[in-house]
């Protein structure tokens, strides 16, 4: 979040800021933004500005907040239709999302900030950590609820939780590469979309085989 100085600022001047940060970002990838050139642009001192910010993610949170607002919100839309064990619409959160970025401007910010997955390293992890997360939460009880419990000890069932984990994490990382395709070029929207939900059929199909391995007794590796 921004410094309480930040905040003691008139909005006029936020909003000042925020544009200018856009600006930038529509223009180079985030590896060549120059804070320098921005406080030269707004008649601000380095250290005023840097006053403002604890570092780079601080500053990008803040400059996209309605774009990750709208993400937030359809990301749970996406939660709420995992837990009714709706997937078939999966993929319009990518085209809610992109959508969004493309009516608010936001679509070259995010293709310079997306490109190659290039938010910064740590914002990355965090993102596909607590996306993990949350659907991990939601999903967990629908597919063991499927499989037989009769047929699982608590070291194999432990084993198809962390492989649970683990195809969630990868169907995670798909939704991000698509989006990071998308941006780059948005004409290939609905072609990046359709190559989306097809990965994401072959995972739940896999989850599904496992499931069903398990139901029957089947003496199968999943390794």
């Amino acid at each position: 979040m921004p410094s309480e100085r930040f905040n003691r600022l008139k909005p006029k001047k936020r909003t000042a800021i925020r544009d200018a940060i856009l600006k930038q970002l529509r223009e180079v990838p985030l590896e060549k933004f120059s804070a320098k050139k921005l406080t030269q642009e707004l008649e601000l001192s380095s250290g005023c500005f840097y006053s403002y910010f604890s570092g780079i993610d601080d500053m990008l949170s803040f400059a996209i907040e309605d774009y990750i607002r709208y993400e937030a919100a359809e990301f749970d839309v996406v939660i709420e239709k995992l837990k009714a064990k709706d997937y078939a619409e999966l993929a319009d959160l990518i085209r809610n999302v992109t959508e969004y970025a493309y009516k608010n401007g936001y679509l070259k910010v995010m293709r310079n900030l997306s490109y190659g997955l290039k938010l910064t390293m740590s914002s990355s992890f965090e993102v596909l950590s607590r996306d993990s997360g949350e659907i991990y939460a939601a999903f967990e009880p629908i597919v063991m609820n499927k499989i037989n419990k009769e047929s699982l000890n608590s070291e194999k069932e432990e084993y198809f939780k962390k492989l649970l984990k683990d195809v969630i994490s990868m169907g995670v990382m798909v939704y991000r590469c698509a989006m990071a395709e998308i941006y780059c070029d948005y004409d290939k929207r609905e072609e990046v979309i359709t190559e989306f939900k097809r990965k994401i059929r072959i995972l739940i199909n896999g989850l599904t085989v496992m499931a069903d391995s398990y139901n029957y007794g089947e003496k199968r590796s999943i390794t």
